[in-house]
């Protein structure tokens, strides 16, 4: 990471389903299944931008299946 390249904020599953268009109940559905990788701080789930770019990134690959 640059010097200048400013860190993005985790998201939390309802930022993150509003971010994905998608449902909470899905953002809960794919971490439960280990396609979304998130992180628990605290007993509060977070997912690393990084991480929803490699899934979303996956989608795009398989043509929307990112099993």
């Amino acid at each position: 990471m640059s010097v200048d390249a400013a860190p993005r904020a985790f998201f939390t599953p309802a930022s993150l389903a509003a971010y994905l268009q998608v449902s909470d109940r899905m953002i809960r559905k794919w971490v439960a299944e280990g396609r979304l990788s998130s992180y628990k701080l605290d007993g509060c789930r977070r997912f690393d931008p990084a991480d929803v770019d490699s899934f979303v990134a996956r989608f795009r690959e398989r043509g929307g299946d990112a099993a």
